[in-house]
């Protein structure tokens, strides 16, 4: 009996030991004191995101096509495929043509600059996309137009007859119907910091040119986008 009282007053005496609860009460405080660091740290994160969007907003640049102009346009009868009962508008002609392109991109963004990465124009003839072109990528400062130009060129596209006989009537009417698509890939920047994610824009359009036989020459009698 003496020997378990022993014992029992030994394990009190440990519990109780001056040097056990400080500590504990360091290392609770420890673990706490990270603990309110890290909400800390993750409020003003969230603040300074909310500060961003709330001061620059970013808007997505518009582009836009001044004018498209046809310098060249030929249509060229192929080797006509017979016409079956399962191919009754058979391919029989070929489209080539150079197409001039003129887009303004316009930042309105009054704090973020934007970088094109990636810009491209392609052209559709009947819901059919005939050609594309690249533009080469660039910065633009906040509040800033920038008109580009390039030359669309379409070679060797297949045109089924009832296509080509449409085209042919078009250009006859001084009135040729397409349809374009602007795609855009954008990363915001603001002095030293850029995006590290990209955002895709696209515009697509109906289109009306003048032939390029008419007197005053080809370019957009209509858009719509």
């Amino acid at each position: 009996m003496a020997w378990g009282h022993s014992r029992l007053k030994n394990d009190n005496d440990i519990a109780d030991s001056p040097d056990l609860h400080p500590r504990r009460r360091r290392l609770l405080l420890f673990i706490s004191c990270i603990g309110v660091l890290f909400l800390f740290l993750l409020i003003l994160t969230g603040f300074c995101i909310m500060i961003t969007v709330l001061l620059m907003h970013p808007h997505k640049p518009r582009y836009r096509l001044q004018d498209v102009q046809i310098t060249q346009l030929l249509i060229t009868n192929a080797p006509l495929q017979s016409i079956t009962a399962d191919n009754l508008d058979p391919v029989d002609s070929t489209l080539n043509s150079d197409i001039i392109v003129t887009l303004g991109s316009y930042n309105r963004n009054h704090h973020l600059d934007i970088y094109n990465s990636r810009l491209v124009v392609i052209l559709y003839y009947n819901r059919k996309e005939i050609g594309g072109t690249y533009f080469v990528p660039f910065y633009q400062e906040s509040q800033n137009t920038t008109v580009i130009q390039r030359v669309l060129y379409i070679r060797d596209h297949p045109l089924r007859h009832s296509e080509a006989a449409s085209l042919n009537a078009s250009l006859a009417n001084n009135a040729v119907h397409f349809q374009s698509k602007i795609a855009a890939r954008v990363q915001f920047k603001y002095g030293t910091w850029k995006s590290s994610w990209h955002r895709w824009f696209r515009v697509n359009c109906e289109l009306v040119l003048s032939s390029f036989t008419a007197p005053s020459g080809s370019h957009l009698l209509f858009r719509k986008c």
